[in-house]
């Protein structure tokens, strides 16, 4: 068994022990917050006389110009605004689209629009004046999204009325963004790939930020970022994890782009967050865009990747069809039921696509096609009601030799897309939650974003003094003022996914916490540095197998124990592995944000993973003092108690068979403003034999 501890401000959606965490919060700059303006790639240039308050920064360019921030060129710190800047683009671009292409693709003359996320399949502009009414409310944000380049014309002015503040507002375009002369423009101008340049005399109250491509200011040109900070929410979370029937990835899992054979390539700049792989061809075309994680070429992980999605496409086969579609075209605006789907040839999908969970997060969406499968271009596929990206596969080839998978360009879509035999291509401007992948063919991405994770951005604002001596973190030798160079802290990166050693919960990637590995670097007292104010840790669980200073041993008898000859952390001779889980613990809440006098209902989910029965398991669950038990709403099952003043849930004699779930409901209402919740949930006793985490083997 496994302790986390996590502390979340409010708002917490939801809360995930074991395996991954994932939360409501609102929008992170991290690093880039400082940043008035970014490239990826790409020079950025300040005009003569133009006023540019904030700091500069390229991955790869020349900077020319007088700037009042700071310069960063080909640094640290400019790697580690290229891995935010893909975060940020993916948590602004996952945002639920309130208007699909229902606004003309030229904004302005005059009109006033209401909050929420516009969408349009083009290029898009603003044209004399364009107000934006935040209708009272001080957290109304404005995302005007356009696949496509975005122009603002000469003398446009952007108007915030009634709360609209600017760091809330950002124009995302696929291409260049140009503002012409004399325009005055509140919010940050974002170019997936392409320039962003301002005309001579323009204003803008917000940042430039672009993947690749040049960023200009004309003569006389005022830019500066927002006097705020943003609170538009968005989703985040570092790990997904599947329904028991379609666990089946195995360490493919890990890939966001793999083919067992094949080459994997990319045409412009794309984005990927996850490993790209083939266990036997090339990989090219991504060194230019944004890739956070390692590339694998016939290695022993891409072996292994092979005969994990062989053993995916079996399973997927031999899952019983529970669902009836009379059709081999899906979408066209349809509601999907969860089920099993087998389509006796090719097929296809196009325009949208909600998959309805009906509020099982376990639900799962298999589409089986016996040839190929092609999604029209701009498609797109809404997960609602708890469906979740990892429980949804799409595979082509099902049953027969071949069957390419072909994505449209532009289209918007979640889940797993699998080729069997053939190729898995995605045209251009594909934002995918999820994967390609192949078990024998080529694989290939276009200008494309393609994540397996919408990571939570982790790293802080440059203009941050953590340890309040005056000195910016920035230029601070030990900024937290804990003995401890930055240097040394932040040196090492093993599995190279942008988050040092000391801060990574498991830093070698290898699936088990550094806090029960024998070489864990981890250093808890910093975690309030991982996500936007929250804290954490891990303990070990190792019983007597630990020495004195809490370093796994394999021999319980002796002060010193021997030396184990592998990373994880191991309870015994054989060297078995410490990080098993065998009760699981998942808790959610049901409410995004919660004001004062509220209430909230915590859902404890306990799950029986391991190999025997378990008895006699407690449960802490301590509600923080800023909330109240509400008894009359908790529901509490039969033959346990839970008592909320020592916030133990105690389940005595009641057994939880294997694979067995037990679920308890806590109700609590919120009775102090601007309260921190610290909340904390832990397995800490059970009659199930846990010492090492081999069951049913008399240790």
């Amino acid at each position: 068994m496994m302790k986390k501890y996590l502390q979340f401000y409010i708002p917490t959606i939801f809360f995930l022990l074991v395996s991954g965490i994932s939360s409501s919060q609102t929008f992170e700059l991290g690093v880039l917050s400082s940043f008035e303006g970014y490239s990826g790639n790409g020079g950025v240039t300040n005009g003569a006389g133009a006023v540019w308050t904030g700091d500069v920064g390229t991955n790869s360019g020349i900077i020319r110009g007088d700037y009042t921030g700071n310069s960063y060129n080909a640094d640290a710190i400019t790697k580690q605004s290229r891995f935010d800047l893909l975060r940020t683009y993916i948590h602004l671009n996952d945002l639920f689209v309130d208007y699909p292409g229902t606004h003309a693709p030229a904004f302005g003359g005059g009109e006033t629009i209401t909050p929420g996320v516009y969408y349009t399949g083009a290029a898009g502009s603003v044209g004399a004046n364009l107000i934006l009414d935040g209708q009272g409310d001080p957290n109304a944000f404005f995302v005007l999204k356009f696949l496509g380049a975005f122009t603002v014309g000469a003398n446009a002015t952007v108007t915030l009325i009634n709360g609209t503040k600017s760091c809330n507002v950002f124009f995302i375009a696929d291409g260049a963004i140009s503002v012409a002369a004399n325009a005055n423009i509140k919010g940050t101008l974002f170019s997936k790939v392409g320039a962003v340049g301002l005309g001579a005399g323009a204003v803008l109250e917000g940042r430039m930020l672009t993947m690749s491509g040049a960023i200009t200011t004309g003569i006389g040109a005022s830019v500066r970022p927002p006097p705020c900070n943003s609170t538009i929410p968005i989703f985040c979370e570092s790990g997904c994890t599947p329904a028991p029937a379609v666990d089946v990835l195995g360490v493919v899992s890990d890939f966001a782009l793999y083919t067992s054979l094949g080459a994997v390539g990319n045409t412009g700049i794309s984005g990927v967050n996850g490993k790209i792989g083939t266990n036997s061809g090339s990989i090219s075309g991504y060194t230019a865009g944004i890739h956070i994680g390692k590339t694998h070429i016939a290695d022993t992980n891409t072996a292994q990747a092979k005969t994990d999605l062989d053993n995916a496409y079996l399973a997927l086969m031999a899952l019983p069809v529970t669902g009836i579609h009379v059709s081999a075209a899906f979408g066209a605006g349809e509601i999907l039921t969860p089920g099993v789907y087998h389509t006796s040839g090719a097929g296809s999908l196009g325009g949208t696509i909600t998959l309805d969970a009906a509020g099982n997060s376990d639900a799962i969406f298999v589409l089986r096609f016996a040839g190929a499968l092609n999604v029209a271009a701009q498609s797109k596929i809404i997960l609602a009601n708890g469906a979740k990206r990892c429980n949804v596969f799409w595979l082509g080839g099902a049953g027969v030799i071949t069957g390419a998978v072909n994505i449209g360009a532009g289209s918007v879509l979640k889940g797993n897309f699998i080729s069997h035999g053939g190729a898995c291509n995605s045209g251009a401007g594909v934002f995918l939650a999820g994967r390609q992948l192949s078990t024998g063919g080529a694989v290939n991405t276009n200008t494309g974003i393609i994540y397996t994770d919408p990571e939570c951005v982790t790293s802080t604002s440059l203009a941050l003094d953590t340890d309040n001596d005056g000195i910016p973190d920035i230029s601070d030798i030990d900024d937290d003022n804990d003995g401890l160079l930055d240097t040394a802290e932040t040196a090492n990166d093993t599995d190279n996914d942008g988050i040092p050693n000391y801060l990574d919960t498991d830093s070698d990637n290898d699936g088990c916490a550094d806090a029960i590995e024998g070489s864990g670097s981890l250093i808890l007292s910093k975690l309030k540095k991982l996500t936007g104010g929250s804290i954490g840790g891990s303990t070990k669980n190792l019983g007597v197998h630990s020495d004195t200073n809490g370093s796994p041993i394999i021999n319980s008898q002796s002060s010193s124990g021997y030396t184990q000859n592998q990373t994880t952390a191991v309870t015994d001779t054989n060297e078995n592995n410490a990080c098993t889980t065998d009760l699981k613990i998942i808790k959610r809440v049901d409410k995004a944000i919660l004001k004062l006098g509220q209430t909230a209902v915590f859902t404890l989910i306990l799950k029986n993973e391991g190999l025997q029965p378990a008895t006699n398991v407690q449960v802490k669950h301590l509600l923080p003092t800023s909330l109240t038990y509400n008894e009359s709403l908790s529901i509490i099952p039969s033959n346990t108690t839970y008592k909320s003043l020592t916030g133990i849930w105690s389940l005595g004699s009641v057994v939880i068979a294997i694979n067995e779930t037990i679920e308890l409901r806590i109700a609590a209402t919120l009775n102090t403003v601007s309260a921190i919740i610290t909340n904390k949930t832990e397995i800490f006793f059970s009659s199930e034999t846990d010492i090492n985490s081999i069951p049913n083997n008399s240790n």
